[in-house]
């Protein structure tokens, strides 16, 4: 099964040891590792060559904020010494040490060195404490999404999510499936904004659709349950929350009653896709969406969403996605479309086929997104029999 995050740097960590031991940042470049070390080496050689009326008194400061900004507090002591002791040097060589710019110079050096260092600590500091709050909030969202088992009553299932490269927060984009008396249910899903209050929204939809697809026959209750509960949470926030604290979700289930079918049902999520054993993809679009889940804005209505149902022919695969995936762009703008960039061979298992997306993905859009993107699919078995289940 895939399961995968983008992995966060935190601002403290140091190469070879703990915060400050000196080795170089690991979230820095190689290239500006070096820039301080550079800058200190072009200072010299400009101040040997030019005139002594021109000096490179600015360039030796420069070296010094540049290392406090990219390299640990001890390299950062370093090139501070460095730059001081050359622009002490080169007085001395020039034999202007009595001069009073000479000081001037080389107390904007020790100036510059001690910025360096204040700055340096002060990015530590505060960078360390934002990683223990990314840490704290990815582990919720850990906790409230759980990695299904790799088989659900003979269904083969793999689950993706893939935070967005520019954002720092976590989002709100969920999946689950469970093995129910009444067939495999599965549930894809985004909640509006991020943070932890989305990662607060993802838990309570969550908790409903386990609550509800073990205890009620039809999927369309079980969406009911769903949006119940998304109400009286934006009702218990107040506020904004009251009128914005929604999600939009599909549902799916693989009938026990009826192998080889699917049933959809669409609270104003994007399409799943089926991949077919000829290498055909197909979105699955709903003819009658309902509208998200907790959307409660006064006077809101809209139809009943409508139960669709599809004839699965063996070998096929199910795509759950978020709109991470469908509304993700290339250069020129253009939404990725699964129906059209997916097409080829059918993957052999569902795993394979979440890698062929996120490979896809990536190449479409060069590897930037503006959002997280959730994935889940399925592969259905050709019918029922054995005891197998599982809940995830």
């Amino acid at each position: 099964m895939t399961t995968s995050a983008t992995t966060t740097t935190t601002g403290s960590e140091n190469e070879g040891g703990s915060e400050g031991d000196g080795g170089p940042r690991v979230g820095a470049p190689r290239l500006l590792r070096w820039l301080p070390w550079a800058v200190l080496v072009v200072a010299l050689v400009l101040e040997l060559v030019t005139p002594s009326a021109v000096r490179a008194t600015p360039l030796f400061a420069l070296a010094c904020v540049s290392a406090g900004a990219f390299l640990s507090l001890r390299a950062t002591l370093s090139v501070s010494a460095a730059a001081l002791a050359l622009e002490l040097a080169i007085t001395v060589a020039l034999g202007t040490e009595h001069e009073i710019h000479e000081y001037v110079d080389a107390l904007n050096v020790l100036v510059a060195g001690g910025v360096a260092i204040i700055a340096n600590r002060l990015r530590d500091r505060y960078g360390s404490r934002l990683a223990a709050a990314r840490e704290v909030a990815e582990a919720a969202q850990r906790a409230v999404l759980p990695t299904p088992p790799r088989v659900l009553a003979g269904t083969r299932v793999a689950v993706d999510y893939r935070t967005a490269q520019s954002e720092s927060r976590i989002g709100g984009d969920f999946y689950a499936a469970l093995a129910t008396p009444w067939g495999v249910r599965f549930v894809a899903g985004d909640v509006r904004g991020k943070g932890l209050g989305a990662v607060g929204l993802v838990a309570i939809l969550l908790g409903a659709f386990r609550e509800a697809a073990v205890r009620v026959p039809g999927l369309d209750e079980v969406a009911l349950r769903m949006d119940e509960a998304a109400v009286r949470e934006a009702e218990r926030r107040g506020g904004e929350e009251r009128w914005e604290g929604f999600a939009t979700a599909v549902l799916a289930e693989l009938p026990r009653a009826a192998p080889g079918t699917l049933r959809l049902l669409s609270r104003g999520h994007p399409s799943p896709y089926l991949f077919t054993t000829d290498g055909a993809v197909r979105e699955l679009p709903s003819t009658r969406p309902g509208l998200p889940l907790g959307l409660n804005l006064p006077g809101a209505s809209g139809p009943l969403p409508g139960l669709e149902e599809f004839a699965l022919s063996p070998g096929a695969l199910v795509l759950l996605v978020t709109d991470g995936v469908t509304e993700a762009r290339n250069q020129a703008g253009i939404f990725f479309d699964p129906s059209h960039h997916l097409t080829g061979p059918t993957p052999a298992d569902p795993a394979a086929l979440l890698d062929a997306v996120v490979t896809a993905v990536a190449a479409w859009t060069g590897g930037d997104r503006d959002d997280d993107m959730a994935l889940l699919a399925f592969a259905p078995r050709p019918s029922w029999g054995g005891a197998e289940s599982g809940a995830g």
